[in-house]
């Protein structure tokens, strides 16, 4: 029986979720899939496919999205599947007087539809590994073990490089403080009250002894934490005017179509937002240079992504 809302199973016999009170099911609905990529040609779909499916996820579904567009300098021959090298604006007829070349096809990448975050961190590391290298002269066993080595590198780099501010931190460090201060306390009076013969749950002085020293280093400890709680509210405001000064800059300094100058019309349309992106985090570096590279990271995904809705209004 599984819990349509939760999606967690249960044994037989029990009819409602304990968690939220849904009825439960025989069985979950199955949800669509959803599409991760756009691969330009087969090529790059495959590998990006056996990919996933080595990383764990199963079901990875390719489908045509039709023709790639046509790129600057490119003319359609009498044959529409195909094109040409040379002047956009040249007639048919002298388009078909060069070799022609295949056009490629968007393909799509699926996978189910609880797979996909999972799915978009590889899809993600997958542009970036394979746009810094040439595959041609590699086997298809070398591009897998390549591309597995650098995700595994890349996803180490990242746990151990993930951005947060000093809000967050602050925010965090006081909710600890509270935490352990209170349950310390709580901890050392049940402690008292069981010496006071109050409650009998503690019979020995080993007991005691143990039970005494845990909850005084919860207290400790949460100390410890409201001490760091207000290390982190001092660079609260010189982290956010930081912050502000920076993405002033980016919003005078970098433009969609100024960064379409590094966009590469062969490469797929995730490589080139992981180039875009990775294009204004170094130029944050460049001229911010109290920024650390992982609030730059973030900075620079923000940025990106502002850019991108601010598009469509």
């Amino acid at each position: 029986m599984y819990c349509p809302k939760c999606k967690d199973e249960y044994k037989d016999g029990i009819t409602v979720c304990p968690v939220c009170g849904s009825e439960l099911v025989d069985e979950l609905p199955r949800e669509e899939p959803v599409s991760v990529a756009k691969c330009i040609g087969e090529d790059q779909a495959n590998r990006l496919a056996d990919f996933l499916e080595n990383e764990g996820l199963k079901d990875v579904n390719l489908v045509d999205g039709g023709e790639a567009p046509l790129e600057d300098g490119e003319a359609v021959t009498e044959r529409e599947e195909y094109v040409t090298e040379g002047e956009a604006e040249a007639s048919e007829d002298a388009a078909s007087d060069k070799a022609p070349t295949k056009r490629e096809h968007i393909i799509e990448v699926y996978v189910d539809a609880d797979k996909e975050e999972e799915a978009k961190k590889i899809v993600k590391a997958f542009f970036a590994v394979e746009k810094r290298h040439d595959y041609d002269s590699l086997s298809e066993e070398e591009k897998q073990k390549k591309l597995a080595e650098e995700l595994k590198e890349k996803e180490n780099d990242k746990s151990s490089g993930i951005y947060t501010s000093a809000l967050e931190k602050y925010k965090d460090n006081q909710s600890s403080g509270y935490t352990f201060t209170v349950f310390g306390i709580a901890g050392l009076v049940f402690t008292g009250l069981n010496m006071a013969k109050v409650f009998s749950l503690y019979t020995t002085t080993f007991q005691f002894v143990v039970s005494g020293a845990m909850f005084a280093a919860f207290i400790v400890v949460g100390i410890v934490s409201f001490i760091k709680a207000a290390n982190y509210k001092k660079m609260i405001s010189s982290e956010e005017d930081a912050k502000d000064k920076c993405k002033a800059w980016l919003r005078d300094t970098i433009t969609l179509s100024s960064l379409e100058e590094i966009s590469d019309p062969n490469a797929a349309s995730e490589a080139n937002d992981i180039a875009k992106t990775n294009h204004i985090k170094e130029k944050i570096m460049e001229h911010f240079s109290e920024i650390k590279e992982d609030e730059a990271d973030a900075l620079a995904e923000e940025y990106y992504t502002e850019l991108l809705e601010n598009k469509d209004i």
